[in-house]
C-alpha cells in the first residue's frame, strides 16, 4: 500500500473513532458491569438508561440523596457503587487543592 494511501487510511479510522470516544468522556456517564446499561445524574438524581432500548428508570432519588434536617439534596460530583450495586459512594461538595477538586465530602448511601 502506498503512503498516500495509508495516510488516507489512518484518517478515515481515526475520524470514525471520535463519535465513541466523546461518547465514552461524557461527564458524569458511569457504564453498569455488564455494559447493558449507563447511569446519568439528572436533576440531582440518578437515573439508569437500558442500551439499547434506551428505557429509563430512576435508581437513586433526590429524596434519597438528601441527608436529615437538609432542605436539598446532595450535589453530585462524583458517584461510585459498590459491586452488587448495594452501595453508592457519592462525592460532594469539592473544593481545589493544589490543581484539581481533591478535597470535598464524602457519604456512603445504602440502598438495601
Amino acid at each position: 500500500m502506498n503512503p498516500t494511501r495509508q495516510i488516507k487510511w489512518m484518517l478515515i479510522l481515526i475520524l470514525a473513532a471520535i463519535p465513541s470516544l466523546v461518547l465514552l468522556a461524557q461527564p458524569g456517564i458511569t457504564w453498569s458491569a455488564d455494559g447493558t446499561a449507563y447511569y446519568k445524574v439528572e436533576d440531582r438524581q440518578i437515573v439508569r438508561y437500558d442500551v439499547p432500548s434506551m428505557k429509563t428508570s430512576t435508581v437513586v432519588t433526590r429524596q434519597d440523596l438528601t441527608p436529615k434536617g437538609a432542605d436539598k439534596s446532595l450535589a453530585l460530583r462524583a458517584y461510585y457503587f459498590t459491586p452488587g450495586q448495594k452501595q453508592l459512594l457519592v462525592y460532594t461538595n469539592s473544593k481545589r487543592v493544589w490543581r484539581l477538586d481533591t478535597q470535598g465530602d464524602y457519604w456512603v448511601l445504602d440502598l438495601t
